[in-house]
């Protein structure tokens, strides 16, 4: 390809930048056959220039690479729960990514009369994009979408609290560090509670218009021409979910951009520009989605467009979430109203799948479209095909549409007419065949609901439209509050009727999102005891953490309990703080350093714990670290040492709160020589083979041990004994596990969770005088969440419906969640 004619002016700046790019080693003269042009294009907002290269024909040549890319909606979704927001922007991205050799002569160009390639990764090369988002992908790939997210050069990082965000930022340049890419430090932002972000300003609360491009538009002049106009529809359509019924607001304008309609423009224009302006400039907000939460989806349409706005509604505020709107053809504004409100629909759940796709939500529109969707017949095969489309979401139609206010016999009336189940009925009495029971009166059908033949009990019958506003109207409001099955079906058998109104309550009762949060459940608990049976000393232990305490006069704060599960051989430490660095120094110093490395350790769910630092601790010495479930203290049997420990020492405080580690040593030896309940012999027998000597053992010359003539008899004896002391040890454990088991077994039940299951999961509030909070009137669970992984029958993983990991719960914990459906029809 000929080399561009350029002016000396941008010669000379073409010349100053090849000597740079040869300094930084970008480029390297060249030899090839290929070669392309190259040219200057101006960088935004700034005097100074790019050299770039005409790469179109190779580009013509060249395989894509569908590499995905994370849109920026995919981003928004995960931060929800970030307080802190860091931006790094890489140098000259591309220019740190190096070709390889075989490919570098394909990338040649001709400037100043010389020929160069490149040696590192140009601008404008078909794959180029996509190279290096698996390059950043790749160095990233375990923490994007944990505290990372990557889009080219542009690296976001976000956390819930300061300190987690200083690790974060720690992690990400370590590994930058190690894959030799350096960011520009003017561009780079942290700590942030708002950044810049593709074009966007992300924020701690949710997502702002970006103030240049608002004022952009507010200083953008009324077009005079079709092209400066679709300038203006295309800078309104990029903030397009900022606005609500955008298509609609913009129809006058965007008709003015088609063929064959004559460029004029009146009031009717100016009004709806100067609208679209004022939107715009109106400073909305979008909310995080918050997929612990209940989606709200509104939909509309109008003649010419349709539109939806998702939300949510907690905290006792609206979040909005997304606005969406779309344009109809000239086929679809020739449907009926209802059709077109049915159109809006199936375009909204479409448009937010990502957040609606599997999870409950609330559909707020005309309920008059979903009743007659419901009616339609296979004449209409279009239709019938909405229809299923519709059928796949887990939707509920919005009671609220129908308020009190609004009902009236004559509703009543109207709406049985219009009700198929009811025509039938009403048919039948046109041709003298009314069935039994019934009645009409005022054009209104009632239903006789008395048992008793010499006495009538008349009741409306309620059709299919209004049977979700009876249901809230007797179960939802202050004056029914949350009546249960029996109590809510009562109250609605002596004012209406329908078919199968029974179920329907039970229906309502059992998926009321509002019941299975906050009412206490009067069956037995869940889950039934599972027991492992310990099979030597040493090979399973348990962590737990007495902390904090007062600080004691030797500096302590704390103590370590560690218990090894077989022989319930106790250690007793006192820490000078609760940290992970603390705990791992006093295990190295006086556990392992004295027993060895157990192969099992178990410990609750404190950060000391959890962190990395703990965890790798256990991996270098080849220690399986398991976790107890939240909130399942029982699992741990640290927990009973606990509190008898805590028990010994307040007996011997004197009531001087700085001595509670004076005597520890003195109980772990009492813990170690006392015969042990479950397994009939003395932790110390089982751990060592031998009772450990008390004091008063001297005094009383006890010796506990019979001589033997050679020190292989002792040895030989002692391993008999050994062997047999365990022997019976297991056998007394299991027995005391079975009694354990039959004893808790009889105030629980069986329960049984599957994979994709919606559960709740129990909370565990505090009450905060401060923050006028009370845990008596918090919720009793929060959710839904969905079962990940089944563990065992009483252990299982979960996450958020979104994807995010959530950690184990134990059953006791979970409580099946029920969505609500709409009623059959």
């Amino acid at each position: 390809m000929k080399p561009y004619r350029t002016t000396p002016f941008k010669e000379k700046i073409i010349k100053e930048q090849i000597e740079q790019y040869l300094t930084e080693r970008i480029i390297e003269p060249s030899e090839s056959e290929w070669s392309s042009s190259c040219f200057l294009v101006s960088k935004p907002g700034t005097n100074e220039f790019r050299l770039v290269t005409d790469a179109r024909y190779i580009n013509s040549q060249t395989k894509s690479w569908p590499f995905p890319m994370r849109t920026l909606r995919s981003i928004l979704n995960k931060l929800g729960d970030a307080k802190f927001l860091s931006k790094l922007d890489l140098v000259k991205g591309y220019h740190q990514m190096e070709i390889e050799e075989s490919s570098r002569p394909y990338t040649a160009f001709s400037a100043a009369g010389k020929q160069y390639q490149f040696i590192k990764m140009p601008f404008g090369l078909k794959c180029a994009p996509a190279a290096f988002q698996f390059m950043m992908t790749k160095i990233f790939s375990d923490v994007i979408g944990k505290f990372v997210f990557i889009y080219l050069d542009d690296i976001l990082i976000y956390s819930r609290t300061y300190q987690e965000h200083l690790h974060h930022i720690k992690v990400v340049a370590e590994r930058l560090r190690k894959a030799k890419l350096t960011c520009r430090t003017d561009k780079c932002e942290f700590g942030k509670t708002e950044v810049k972000y593709l074009g966007y300003i992300l924020t701690s609360e949710g997502i702002k218009m970006n103030s240049k491009k608002i004022k952009a538009i507010q200083e953008y002049p009324a077009p005079k021409n079709r092209k400066a106009l679709k300038t203006f529809l295309g800078m309104a359509s990029w903030l397009r979910e900022f606005i609500p019924n955008l298509s609609t607001k913009a129809e006058p304008l965007t008709n003015l951009t088609r063929q064959n309609v004559k460029w004029c423009w009146t009031d009717n224009e100016q009004n709806a520009f100067e609208k679209i302006k004022r939107d715009i400039s109106s400073g909305r907000i979008l909310s995080y989605p918050n997929f612990r939460q209940r989606f709200f989806l509104a939909t509309d349409a109008s003649d010419c467009g349709v539109g939806g706005m998702l939300f949510q509604q907690y905290g006792g505020r609206k979040h909005l979430v997304a606005f969406c709107s779309a344009t109809l053809n000239k086929t679809q504004r020739n449907r009926s109203a209802m059709e077109r409100e049915l159109l809006a629909i199936l375009y909204a759940t479409s448009y937010f799948r990502e957040y609606l796709d599997g999870v409950p939500f609330t559909l707020l529109t005309d309920n008059k479209s979903l009743t007659w969707m419901y009616r339609l017949t296979e004449d209409n095969k279009k239709l019938a095909r909405w229809a299923i489309r519709l059928t796949i979401w887990k939707y509920l139609p919005n009671i609220n549409s129908i308020t009190l206010e609004e009902i009236t016999l004559d509703r009543v009336r109207q709406e049985q007419h219009a009700d198929c189940e009811v025509q039938l009925i009403l048919q039948n009495q046109g041709s003298n065949k009314l069935t039994s029971g019934y009645k009409i009166q005022d054009g209104i059908l009632y239903r006789d609901v008395s048992n008793n033949p010499k006495v009538s009990e008349w009741r409306v019958v309620i059709p299919l439209s209004l049977r979700h506003f009876m249901l809230h109207e007797l179960h939802d409001v202050p004056q029914q509050a949350h009546l249960g099955i029996e109590k809510m079906y009562d109250n609605m058998r002596k004012r209406v009727w329908w078919k199968g109104m029974l179920k329907d309550v039970d229906t309502y009762v059992k998926s009321c999102e509002k019941c299975q949060l906050f009412k206490v459940e009067r069956r037995k608990p869940v889950g039934l005891m599972k027991s492992s049976t310990p099979s030597k000393p040493w090979h399973s232990v348990y962590l737990d953490l007495i902390y904090p305490l007062p600080r004691s006069q030797n500096g302590f704060t704390g103590i370590l309990v560690v218990v090894d599960s077989f022989s319930e051989y106790t250690e007793i430490i006192p820490l000078r703080n609760g940290t992970s660095r603390e705990i791992i120094n006093r295990l190295r110093k006086d556990v392992l350093s004295r027993y060895g490395c157990m192969e099992f350790l178990t410990a609750d769910n404190g950060s000391c714990f959890i962190s990395n630092e703990f965890q790798e601790f256990c991996a270098k010495n080849k220690i399986i670290l398991k976790y107890i479930s939240p909130y399942h203290a029982q699992a741990n049997m640290t927990e009973r040492y606990n509190q008898t420990l805590e028990a010994k020492i307040r007996m011997f405080l004197d009531g001087n709160h700085t001595k509670w580690d004076e005597h520890l040593h003195d109980f772990a030896l009492a813990f170690r020589s006392t015969i042990n309940d479950t397994t009939g012999f003395s932790p110390a027998k089982l751990f060592f083979g031998r009772e450990l000597r008390l004091p008063l053992d001297n005094v009383l010359q006890i010796t506990g041990e019979k001589s033997f003539k050679s020190f292989h008899e002792y040895v030989k004896n002692k391993s008999e004994q050994a062997n047999l002391a365990h022997q019976t040890a297991t056998k007394n454990i299991i027995r005391n596990q079975l009694k354990q088991q039959q004893h808790y077994n009889r105030s629980r039940r069986p329960g049984e969770l599957k994979h994709k299951n919606l559960v709740l999961v129990r909370t565990h509030p505090i009450s905060n005088a401060a923050k006028k909070f009370s845990k008596k009137l918090a919720p009793l669970f929060e959710g839904p969440y969905r079962i990940w992984n089944k563990l065992s029958d009483i252990t299982y993983e979960i996450g958020t419906v979104d994807g995010r990991f959530m950690g184990r719960q134990n059953i006791s914990n979970l409580k099946k969640f029920i969505p609500r459906v709409p009623l059959d029809v």
